[in-house]
């Protein structure tokens, strides 16, 4: 292993005071002279590695040793020549990244890092989970002046970090009214609180022919317990998505019209629990992560190149 660059090599702003420069000057003279340009090299804007332990002068611009360390350090390594680093020998512990990156070890293998989780919309509830979201199938018979509710067990969730909005996505023909999301309960067909869920501002769809429909962003749900959705169905309701059998996913309903605000719908009929009429889809809106920041590359310099000897910090590729 290399034991650093005599300062006899550096380029003159870095080398301590030789001959003729030092020829007039008294041994404090010197010294002085010999802890100025230390501190220069010190704040190189090129990256220094200290030899003696790979800690690099950019990403730890405090890191020193004592002087027991240094000593100890010297008396139990080679130079360039062979021998034992002299006490009294000129020796600086700090290397150019690029002279370090010649000799240093290979390093330990890196472990994967996680990726940051995506943001935008992404899906949260989906009946395919592992494929593109659709339902299965449709429904030929028409279920007209009924009142539906839908819950999603926790176990179906894609991610469960918690967004800042979601929406749904139906396959219908005909007119859906009174529909409301929100968090569901421990207790089936219980929610905890139900929000309008709107289609371009309106608490209601209708559509002439079978179509998918997306709601409107609905914000302040709290989906990582589940999800309760639900609806009123009128005399022009028609054909419908359906997807069956599906785990996680549930279905009641109740013959008539009843206010679908009410949280409790656990004494609707569930005979067709295993079909999931409309919804087929929901995504929700993920913001940025501070870990999502990319990395920042550092630009490195060579001892012998212009920018070596610049005084400036630093800079950043872009």
């Amino acid at each position: 292993m290399s034991n650093g660059v005599p300062p006899s090599q550096l380029l003159p702003q870095y080398q301590n005071p030789t001959y003729p420069e030092d020829a007039n000057l008294t041994d404090a003279e010197i010294a002085a002279k010999m802890r100025e340009r230390s501190m220069v090299r010190a704040h190189s804007p090129g990256e220094l590695i200290c030899m003696m332990d790979g800690t690099s002068r950019w990403l730890t611009p405090e890191h020193t040793h004592s002087y027991d360390e240094f000593m100890a350090y010297r008396r139990s390594h080679l130079n360039d020549q062979g021998s034992i680093i002299g006490d009294g020998d000129p020796w600086i512990n700090w290397e150019p990244y690029d002279v370090w990156a010649d000799h240093a070890p290979i390093p330990e293998p890196v472990p994967d890092v996680a990726q940051p989780p995506p943001t935008g919309w992404q899906p949260i509830f989906s009946v395919r989970p592992g494929g593109i979201p659709f339902p299965t199938s449709y429904v030929s018979s028409y279920w007209t002046g009924q009142s539906m509710a839908i819950e999603i067990d926790r176990s179906e969730l894609l991610r469960y970090d918690l967004a800042v909005a979601i929406r749904l996505r139906f396959l219908m023909q005909g007119t859906l009214t009174n529909m409301y999301v929100g968090p569901r309960t421990n207790k089936p067909f219980v929610a905890t609180s139900l929000k309008p869920l709107t289609f371009l501002g309106q608490n209601t769809i209708t559509n002439a022919a079978l179509k998918e429909c997306v709601s409107d962003p609905i914000v302040g749900i709290d989906y990582r317990a589940g999800l309760h959705i639900t609806w009123n169905t009128n005399a022009r309701y028609g054909l419908s998505g359906v997807t069956y059998p599906l785990p996680g996913w549930h279905f009641r309903y109740y013959f008539g019209y009843v206010p679908t605000i009410n949280l409790d719908k656990s004494a609707w009929f569930s005979d067709y629990n295993a079909y999931i009429f409309g919804l087929f889809f929901i995504d929700a809106l993920f913001l940025e992560h501070p870990e999502a920041i990319p990395l920042q590359v550092f630009q490195r310099y060579s001892i012998g190149s212009p920018d070596f000897g610049t005084a400036q910090p630093p800079r950043l590729l872009t």
